[in-house]
Order: structure tokens, then C-alpha cells, then sequence
């Protein structure tokens, strides 16, 4: 006979003894396994797992944001008031964040937006008169895109309020040099300038005025009788000028 028995099993590497119906081949050899066989199928197992939960996980997380788009308008305002900016953020969601507006770099306001709508109002003398083309940006929010446009608001120049009162009691022609207190006043602001009293045409005093007050002291009268004085304020920057009558009787 053989040194090799008719159907003995085949020894495997080691010493051990390999069944013919585990690993061996028609002939009752033993057939290892492919390497890492037995690892390859956890990894596939492994790997679809981690390309499933990637793929939902990046999928449900990266949606983006809706679109939107930002419209505002402006009436206007006297320098000294301040002007009002009307935002509206439309959406397919309801739109929440904040608007900015800005004058070029320079930030001037920031409100909230609710329910896609916002009011923003400026400073009074964040502008001064004439017309700004301001920016309005509007941030945006984890469900809605951020959006900007431009509004165009017009600032007017103040009207001061200008106030004459007579200081002297007795004012006697050719004596007496009577005295006037002068107030300009306007919101917000500390008028300064200068004041000018004629009568008749002829200019009969004058002064400065500083922080919206000034005295002026007229020249004297060389007869007597009620004299109609013209107070004129020439304005300041911003502050347009004034005009206001006073009665004066001169003994």
C-alpha cells in the first residue's frame, strides 16, 4: 500500500485534522481559507453601515435655507427728528434675525425682525440734509438666506423755533439803549449762528448765538413811538433760518 491511507484524513498545518467536509478539497486535502476572509465580511458589514448613516446623516443636516428678499422704504425726516426705515423680509418661512442699515462702512441702526417685518429707527442727526441711498442688510437665519437692498431717504433741514422778548422795561428816545433776549430752539440740536434786529430797513443790532441763546442791545432810538422791529436768525447748517416780529415803545 501507499504510505498514505485510502481515506485517512489529511492532517492541516499544526497537527490538526481537517474533516472532509470542512475545508478540504475532492481529494480530502485541506484548503486554507483566503486571508482575511473572515474579517472582509464585518468590514463590507461595517463599511455599508458607515456609508449609510454618512450619507442620511450629511443629507438631512446640509439642507440649505430658504431664499428671501428684503425690501425697504422711508418717508424721511427733519435733521434733529431722526427718519424711520420700514424692513419687510419676505419668505416662504417666517422670517426672524436682524436688519442693519448702513450708510456706506458706517452703521447707523439695527433692529430685530418678527414675523418678517421690522422697524428701525436712525438718530437724529446721523444725516445730515439732503438725500442718502442707505444699505439694509438682513442676516438671515438657519431656515432663511440672508438678503439686502437699498432705500433712499431724504433729510430736510430744521426749522428753528425763534422767540423775541423784550429785556427793558422803559425804553426813552435817545437814552436808552434797550435790550432783547433771543431763544432758538429746534429738537435735538444746540443752535448756534447769529441774530440780526433792523427797523425800517436800518439795522439797529446784532449777535452771536451760542447754545440756541443770545441778548442783543439796540442802538438808541432818536424818537419816540411804537417801533416794529425784525428779528431775522440766519440759520445754521442744518438749521434753516427764521424770521419773527416784536413791537417796541419807545417814550
Amino acid at each position: 500500500l501507499d504510505r498514505f491511507s485510502v481515506g485517512r484524513p489529511a492532517s492541516a498545518p499544526g497537527g490538526g485534522v481537517v474533516p472532509p467536509a470542512i475545508g478540504g478539497d475532492k481529494d480530502g486535502g485541506y484548503v486554507a481559507p483566503p486571508e482575511g476572509a473572515g474579517a472582509g465580511a464585518g468590514g463590507s458589514g461595517a463599511g455599508a453601515g458607515g456609508s449609510a448613516g454618512g450619507g442620511v446623516g450629511g443629507s438631512a443636516g446640509g439642507s440649505a435655507p430658504a431664499g428671501s428678499r428684503t425690501t425697504a422704504a422711508s418717508s424721511g425726516a427733519t435733521y434733529g427728528v431722526g427718519a424711520t426705515v420700514q424692513v419687510s423680509v419676505a419668505a416662504p418661512a417666517s422670517a426672524s434675525g436682524t436688519v442693519a442699515v448702513a450708510a456706506g462702512a458706517r452703521a447707523l441702526a439695527a433692529g430685530r425682525v418678527s414675523e418678517g417685518a421690522a422697524t428701525v429707527k436712525l438718530q437724529g442727526t446721523a444725516l445730515r440734509p439732503g438725500r442718502h441711498r442707505l444699505t439694509v442688510r438682513f442676516s438671515g437665519s438657519d431656515s432663511v438666506a440672508a438678503s439686502s437692498t437699498t432705500v433712499v431717504v431724504p433729510v430736510r433741514r430744521a426749522a428753528p423755533a425763534l422767540k423775541a422778548t423784550r429785556v427793558t422795561r422803559r425804553v426813552e428816545a435817545g437814552r436808552t439803549r434797550a435790550r432783547l433776549r433771543i431763544a432758538v430752539t429746534a429738537p435735538g440740536l444746540n443752535p448756534g449762528g447769529t441774530v440780526r434786529v433792523t427797523e425800517g430797513g436800518r439795522t439797529v443790532g446784532s449777535a452771536v448765538v451760542r447754545g440756541g441763546r443770545a441778548r442783543v442791545k439796540l442802538d438808541r432810538f432818536a424818537t419816540a413811538g411804537t417801533k416794529r422791529l425784525r428779528i431775522t436768525y440766519g440759520g445754521d447748517g442744518p438749521l434753516r433760518g427764521s424770521t419773527v416780529a416784536l413791537r417796541l415803545k419807545v417814550r
